[in-house]
């Protein structure tokens, strides 16, 4: 859980299927295509709290949801496509 992964996690996140259900686990695997995301945050982002940041969009941003969503890292698969 959360906790277990150094991260407070409020009630709400809690409830998540992917945390609250006792169903068993279903394997997964989120495919996150790389194409333009390796471009400054500040670039492809609308959002003021990104305007100064040079980190790129899928470090600061997608893969920062899903590491705050406790996606677990071996779930995810990056991919390049032209």
């Amino acid at each position: 859980d959360g906790a277990e992964r150094g991260q407070d996690i409020d009630d709400l996140a809690l409830s998540a299927p992917h945390l609250s259900s006792s169903a068993p686990a279903v394997e997964y695997t989120v495919v996150v295509p790389t194409y333009m995301r390796w471009q400054p945050v500040k670039i492809l982002s609308r959002k003021r709290c990104f305007k100064d940041f040079d980190t790129p969009f899928i470090l600061a941003h997608t893969l920062a949801f899903l590491d705050s969503q406790l996606i677990p890292r071996e779930r995810v698969m990056l991919f390049v496509a032209d």
